[in-house]
């Protein structure tokens, strides 16, 4: 695994998973709005997250990480998640057709 900060003129095609941390909250829909278009996991900590079209929040409850799933967001950047990881989200947004 390579763990790469992203700059503006990166090449996108070279990305798998962008996370999104809080501190990047001013910017968080323009860099989802950038990847929309590339088969990008989105990952994100921010309540909001999910309704600006990132694919997995992460979240902390009972001092575990757990997470909720928007496939809808997925879908639209052609990824699928697997049963078995919906299974064990705290919910999940949307449905495959």
């Amino acid at each position: 695994m390579v763990v790469k900060r992203l700059t503006t003129d990166q090449n996108l095609n070279q990305c798998h998973l962008l996370f999104v941390s809080m501190s990047e909250r001013r910017r968080e829909r323009e860099l989802l709005e950038r990847f929309t278009s590339y088969p990008v996991l989105t990952v994100g900590e921010r309540d909001e997250f999910l309704d600006h079209g990132g694919a997995v929040q992460m979240l902390m409850m009972n001092q575990s990480v757990r997470f909720t799933v928007n496939l809808r967001s997925a879908k639209t950047t052609r990824l699928g998640i697997h049963a078995n990881a919906l299974r064990v989200a705290t919910s999940v947004r949307g449905r495959y057709d």
